[in-house]
């Protein structure tokens, strides 16, 4: 165990002994004359906001401290990545400038975990955890108009970090935000599994409340978090898409009881994407077995009966080569491009029901899968609001 001050704050760190000591003597006494050293420590406990073994930049430092001049905010990130309490982080995606054109920062493993203790000792956690899920909430909106949207992947702890907090924190109304506003970075960057279970913590505090509105855009989000799921190899395809049909039954039926059209005609659109995956991987047959069993023997509805296209050979394989070519395209504005353009041939259920055939002949190929979730994303929005052109709500 090792103490700040005179307070019992614990914490793990894989260092030595003497690397946590020059930590506790950094921070209690190396921060300058008294009034700033203690500004300069609540600033370096605020990033225990930040995920672990996640980088971060300066707009995001100065949003967790509630800095408003970004100046002042600099140059306490310069004394304290002086000190040694803040490193430099070099960027997995080659440069800083080329993963989003700024610089980043990380704190190591023992550095976090003081950070966290620390925040955790004092009354600052909250609100520290809150600035943080609100600045990567607003990041995430910014990147979707901007059309910058793949610069985010960097920032993919940090939303991850969010959604736990907001789960933690019960803040329903951040979770579902995020949720919708990340969808398509946690779906195509290896994410699914987080999605989903964030999507399941907005079901149970939905429920708590027990607003018909809010539960239905819940169960729209983790209908669309188990369709995703049900792709990512070593999942039990049949077992998530049959939660992601239960959830989906139950959200169009809330949604059509509270007369929330908007939100019906986005449900009605992800409940036929789900019917057209079971259909395509288990049968028609299983797909009326499932309906029958969720929904207590009720009819399937007329606009939901019909079966998903299978295109026959020839035409087959020209989707199969159009597809090919939206997934090889070098870059976001170039698919987004694409698919613009062909959009005619590709949002259409022939060619989501090829994309269903390669993921089934491509079994773990990320690459495959995440343009499967991109495709049906785009269906189910637009174009222009799946990658990020346009507001949507996901309700999914």
């Amino acid at each position: 165990m090792w103490k700040v001050d005179d307070s019992s704050i614990e914490f793990q760190a894989s260092k030595s002994d003497e690397t946590i000591a020059g930590l506790l003597f950094r921070y209690t006494h190396l921060l300058g004359d008294s009034i700033r050293r203690a500004e300069l420590q609540r600033r370096f406990r605020a990033l225990g906001a930040f995920a672990e073994n996640g980088s971060f930049d300066e707009a995001a430092v100065a949003a967790v401290w509630a800095a408003d001049d970004l100046h002042d905010a600099h140059n306490a990130l310069m004394e304290l990545v002086a000190l040694g309490l803040v490193e430099l982080a070099r960027s997995s995606f080659g440069t800083a400038a080329e993963a989003n054109s700024a610089v980043r920062y990380t704190l190591n493993g023992p550095l976090h975990a003081y950070t966290r203790a620390l925040l955790l000792e004092t009354d600052e956690q909250a609100d520290a955890r809150a600035r943080h899920a609100a600045h990567y909430l607003a990041a995430m909106r910014e990147a979707d108009e901007g059309g910058h949207f793949p610069t985010m992947r960097a920032d993919l702890p940090q939303i991850l970090a969010a959604l736990a907090w907001a789960g933690e924190a019960g803040a329903l109304k951040m979770l579902l935000a995020l949720l919708g506003e990340s969808a398509n970075l946690l779906a195509q960057f290896g994410a699914a599994r987080e999605r989903a279970a964030a999507a399941e913590r907005a079901v149970a505090l939905a429920d708590e409340r027990g607003e018909p509105e809010t539960v239905a855009r819940a169960l729209g989000t983790r209908a669309n978090a188990y369709s995703d799921l049900a792709t990512v190899q070593g999942e039990d395809r049949g077992a998530r898409l049959r939660q992601a049909l239960a959830d989906a039954v139950q959200a169009v039926a809330l949604f059509a009881a509270v007369q929330h059209p908007v939100y019906l005609e986005i449900g009605a659109r992800v409940l036929r994407g789900i019917r057209d995956e079971i259909v395509r991987a288990f049968g028609a047959e299983a797909f009326a077995a499932w309906w029958a069993e969720i929904t207590g023997g009720q009819p399937i509805p007329e606009w939901l009966a019909a079966a998903p296209v299978v295109p026959p050979p020839e035409e087959g394989q020209r989707l199969a080569n159009l597809l090919a070519a939206w997934m090889q395209t070098p870059d976001w504005a170039s698919s987004e491009q694409y698919i613009t353009e062909h959009q005619g041939d590709l949002l259409t259920d022939a060619a989501e029901a090829v994309m269903g055939m390669l993921v089934e002949a491509n079994p773990g190929n990320e690459m495959v899968e995440q343009h499967a979730a991109l495709l049906r994303r785009c269906r189910a929005v637009g174009v222009a609001a799946a990658y990020g052109g346009g507001a949507t709500d996901e309700n999914g």
